[in-house]
């Protein structure tokens, strides 16, 4: 397991062949999405692998078409091609992510503009090297209104549908400037009950 340290659950190895890959797509370990996930994940209690994707070298996609005329292949050499293998290796996808502007955050977007190599691979190419998995969306935002999260998942199903991946669990907290994850204790007692449905 890579660990990510801060408030992060250590968790229990257990003999199974699952791999599950966590995007964790805020600036902060132990604020409202790192309590979220560890929550979830203490659940789960099993073997994963955490990536802080604000710790990454990700340069944004600039079109350049080079995936389009080469299988499986992107012209940026950094972090994303670690990220590339281990979608792909990956059973199971959990994005963790504050709401910044009613939107994800750009790290985590800069992820998702890059798998255009992925879906060229798949559809123009027609590999279908993936295989289907099963996704978690753990957001959080500070304010409250209706449909708040309407766009972050919007953008997160093109991205899962791109990786093979269907959405089995959503877990949202809202108005976190009122009530933070920590002190929700009815949202940390559901986070790790869906956690440990989870598969």
């Amino acid at each position: 397991m890579q660990y990510m340290g801060g408030s992060f659950v250590e968790l229990i190895k257990r003999s199974d062949d699952m791999k599950t890959l966590v995007l964790y797509a805020s600036p902060h370990k132990d604020r409202n999405t790192g309590k979220l996930l560890d929550s979830f994940l203490k659940g789960y209690n099993k073997d994963v692998d955490i990536i802080d994707l604000y710790n990454l070298n990700i340069k944004p996609c600039v079109d350049c078409g080079y995936c389009k005329d080469n299988v499986g292949r992107c012209l940026i050499d950094d972090d994303m091609i670690d990220i590339y293998r281990k979608i792909e290796n990956s059973d199971n996808i959990i994005i963790a992510a504050p709401m910044y502007f009613g939107m994800i955050p750009s790290v985590l977007k800069l992820v998702i503009d890059r798998s255009q190599m992925i879906w060229n691979k798949k559809n123009k190419f027609k590999i279908k090297s993936i295989s289907k998995k099963k996704g978690v969306l753990l957001f959080t935002a500070g304010a409250e209104w209706n449909d708040m999260f309407f766009a972050m998942e919007l953008i997160c199903k093109y991205f899962f549908n791109t990786i093979g991946c269907e959405i089995v669990t959503r877990i949202y907290a809202n108005n976190t400037d009122v009530i933070d994850v920590e002190h929700n204790y009815k949202l940390l007692e559901y986070a790790f009950r869906e956690g440990k449905c989870f598969c």
